[in-house]
């Protein structure tokens, strides 16, 4: 296996044996979101959201790996699938260094970020995501696996926020970071724009918001309209500017103790709700 995965292409392949500058690129691709930004690449650790990365056309820049381990038929597969990626070998001990998995990750990728965002989408029947101030790389990459499973398009996210391209949002996302058509650290005037836009395209447009004490229920919302479903951040929950966009805010109904859930719950439940109503989900576990 590993004399195939050298094999594709001379000159493919870099050794690497100390934490050198090679090294030190990709740890700072994993820990600085200001690396990201520069280099315009980020750091992918997980067979599925390296699959995903690639089965959506994201550009892969590097595929690294250890020197002694012998590849999985899927790694060495890897290399036939990006032929232009440069590949790393590390020593074991730099390799599990570099993971953050307990046991050691096979092998990692660094996808090239887009230069510029696409256009934004209008599918129909409309429905889009909107995070207010997503503080939590985890939660973020939650919500944004539910909009990829609840056909949530597109996501947008309000202000500074936890970064859509963090390892730890990549890996919970399991790689719906690069299928969902995603804007991040949209402006108020930005949105502001957005919306009147919108409202002025889809004329039955609603906004709506979640919140545990407000006195109308999720399920009596009509999702069947086009819709921004519009989620707080985590600690202070919605900004009084969003909340101003509103047409309604609905509660969850929670039948326990705890009266409210966590963004990543919420939003889960929320889109479910939508894409039941418009009869999305009938059929599928």
């Amino acid at each position: 296996m590993l004399a195939t995965l050298v094999s594709v292409s001379e000159g493919r392949v870099v050794r690497v044996r100390s934490r050198n500058d090679v090294f030190q690129l990709l740890e700072a691709l994993k820990r600085s979101r200001a690396k990201r930004r520069r280099e315009r690449a980020c750091f992918v650790e997980s067979v599925a959201a390296i699959d995903a990365a690639i089965r959506e056309g994201w550009e892969v820049l590097k595929l690294v790996r250890s020197a002694a381990r012998r590849p999985s038929a899927w790694a060495a597969g890897l290399a036939d699938r990006c032929p232009r990626s440069l590949i790393i070998e590390l020593d074991d001990e730099l390799m599990a260094e570099l993971s953050d998995r307990e046991e050691t990750s096979e092998l990692v990728a660094v996808v090239r970020l887009p230069e510029r965002e696409p256009p934004l989408p209008r599918p129909s029947p409309y429905a889009a995501l909107l995070l207010d101030r997503p503080s939590n790389p985890g939660n973020l990459g939650s919500a944004l696996r539910s909009a990829d499973a609840f056909g949530a398009a597109p996501v947008l996210i309000r202000g500074h926020a936890a970064d859509p391209f963090d390892p730890h949002c990549i890996r919970s996302s399991l790689g719906a970071v690069f299928s969902v058509p995603l804007y991040a650290e949209r402006s108020n005037s930005w949105l502001d724009v957005w919306l009147e836009e919108l409202r002025r395209e889809l004329p039955r447009l609603q906004v709506v918001g979640t919140s545990p004490t407000a006195s109308l229920l999720l399920p009596q919302v009509d999702f069947r309209r086009p819709t921004v479903l519009v989620m707080g951040n985590e600690r202070a929950g919605m900004s009084e500017w969003l909340r101003g966009k509103l047409d309604c805010s609905a509660a969850i109904p929670c039948g326990g103790r705890v009266d409210s859930l966590n963004l990543a719950a919420a939003t889960s439940v929320a889109l479910y709700e939508l894409a039941r109503q418009r009869g999305e989900v009938e059929g599928r576990a």
